[in-house]
């Protein structure tokens, strides 16, 4: 607690310390799978879907489990629950299964079969949208009159796409005026304040701030949040030439081993920021272990630094100017600055 106080990251947190903080995550999150499940099965509604879904993509995006669940829930019932299942199967549809249009067909009959989820819908595929394509346009990022239960998602959607275009300030705005009512937004506004002050004037406190989210995380065990602020708090410490604390907090999260899709983009990021350290002080069989590994997880590229998987396009001899600028310019035309 004495680092974590300090702001820095407990650096031998290493070995069989950073392999029993991975098997208690992992224990403990089989546990709760397997406790809701039971209660989902006892009770197929969404109402007890969304929970176990919620608890699957965190740690087991390729548990055969997920299918049968999206298949077997009875759709009628509580209309958040449903919106939320919906919300639900798009995600695993769109960051899993690269269908990005078939999410937005998906949420768009959701629409209209209920219009007064409407709002709730939109706001979520513009999520989607960045997340798994490229910064949204202006008019889907604008909140229409009568969006009463959009404007939180709409204000999330915005401060991303600032940061992914540069305006740092712009997006630290945004995120003063967000209110959370979900714990899963709450998470996405905490490690984005946390890589605000990363991207902008106040590195350091960016990663004091990323490291107190993931220690709490690490406490409480819980899947859902880790990748996201071992991140953040990874990806300032590089800027800041902390590298004994990033091997620490990546061994971590790579003994987890888990596939989670709400934060597969910010492990992709995490892992190549530790292959690269490893690659600068001479551990290449490590370095490439780690591309592999955020290669295999078969996202793409994302919107922040580091969030690709082609690591041998900087360190080939093979590579060309050319190949580079071809990255770079499909990142532009993506909005990602």
């Amino acid at each position: 607690m004495s680092a974590i106080d300090l702001g820095r990251w407990p650096v031998r947190l290493t070995g069989l310390e950073a392999a029993a903080i991975a098997n208690r995550i992992r224990a403990n999150w089989r546990a709760d799978v397997h406790r809701l499940w039971m209660q989902w099965n006892g009770e197929r509604t969404v109402g007890t879907a969304v929970p176990l879904l919620h608890a699957l993509f965190a740690g087991g995006a390729d548990d055969e489990r997920i299918s049968v669940v999206l298949e077997k829930s009875d759709p009628n019932g509580d209309g958040d629950a449903w919106a939320e299942f919906a919300v639900l199967e798009a995600h695993y549809r769109a960051v899993w299964q690269h269908d990005l249009a078939g999410a937005r067909a998906h949420l768009e009959q959701c629409e209209a079969d209920c219009p007064e989820q409407g709002p709730y819908l939109r706001g979520q595929l513009v999520h989607l949208v960045f997340l798994c394509d490229r910064v949204p346009d202006a008019a889907a990022l604008e909140i229409r009159a009568g969006d009463a239960s959009a404007p939180d998602l709409l204000l999330m959607a915005r401060a991303e796409s600032m940061i992914a275009q540069g305006r740092i300030e712009d997006a630290a705005g945004q995120l003063a005026l967000l209110e959370p009512r979900q714990e899963w937004m709450a998470i996405i506004k905490r490690t984005l304040e946390a890589l605000v002050l990363v991207l902008g004037d106040d590195p350091a406190a960016g990663v004091a701030l990323a490291i107190k989210y993931l220690w709490s995380s690490v406490v409480t065990l819980d899947t859902h949040s880790i990748p996201g602020y071992a991140y953040v708090a990874s990806l300032g410490m590089c800027m800041l030439g902390r590298f004994d604390e990033i091997k620490s907090i990546v061994e971590i999260v790579y003994r987890m081993s888990d596939t989670n899709i709400f934060q597969s983009r910010f492990k992709t990021g995490l892992f190549m920021l530790g292959s690269f350290v490893a690659g600068w002080e001479g551990r290449g069989d490590y370095a490439r272990n780690l591309a592999s590994q955020a290669k295999a997880m078969n996202v793409g590229v994302g919107p922040f630094p580091a969030m690709f998987d082609n690591r041998e396009l900087l360190v080939s001899a093979t590579s060309t100017v050319d190949h580079m600028w071809d990255e770079i310019d499909d990142l532009l035309d993506r909005g990602f600055l």
